[in-house]
């Protein structure tokens, strides 16, 4: 690769990438770059320049909240994606990743809400499911943690974490057989689960 792509990943991030133009798109070509080269801090760096640059930007708000959060700033990336869901009520990503954070910050009711209006745009991903099952465990749901965590097994049959998810909910609901039946696929699966 040129210059330009390895220059997205130096240290000196107030410039712009090689000298081309500090805007937004600019800006969020190289927060793109900078994270598939998995370098969180630059992309992150680059994706707050692009939305204080272009404030509007859905993309360049969202990965600054994403990055924020896997940063360790769930409150400050709850915050951002609170205000991107005003702007862009069907977002589901958006609404998804908020979900997350609401149950993470201590609020698993507004977390339940915004992965329902996250689920029907997300129709093949099992996280939010994973989330809404977490958030209904939170909330002493028990029944539908289990429906949530049956649902996340079943877009990723292969992840042993639901499994685990799905295992404790059944436990929560008092379906100890099932519960397991559900931790025994986990340790078939992955022995160092147990």
């Amino acid at each position: 690769q040129g210059d330009w792509s390895s220059a997205v990943c130096s240290s000196d991030l107030a410039a712009a990438p090689a000298g081309l133009p500090d805007d937004a798109a600019t800006r969020t070509l190289a927060g793109r770059i900078a994270y598939r080269r998995g370098d969180r801090t630059a992309a992150l760096a680059h994706f707050r320049r692009a939305h204080a640059l272009a404030p509007d930007d859905r993309q360049a708000t969202f990965m600054t909240a994403v990055l924020t959060a896997e940063i360790g700033d769930p409150v400050a990336a709850r915050d951002l994606l609170e205000a991107l869901v005003v702007e862009a009520p069907d977002h589901a990503p958006a609404w998804a990743v908020l979900g997350n954070l609401r149950r993470r910050t201590g609020d698993p009711l507004a977390a339940v809400a915004a992965l329902e209006r996250a689920l029907p745009g997300l129709p093949g991903r099992a996280d939010p499911w994973v989330d809404l099952g977490l958030a209904r465990l939170d909330l002493a749901e028990a029944e539908a943690a289990v429906a949530a965590f049956r649902r996340a097994a079943a877009l990723a049959p292969d992840r042993v974490d639901v499994l685990v998810d799905l295992g404790i909910a059944l436990q929560a609901a008092g379906r100890m057989e099932e519960a397991f039946e559900a931790h025994a696929r986990a340790h078939a699966r992955d022995p160092a689960t147990f």
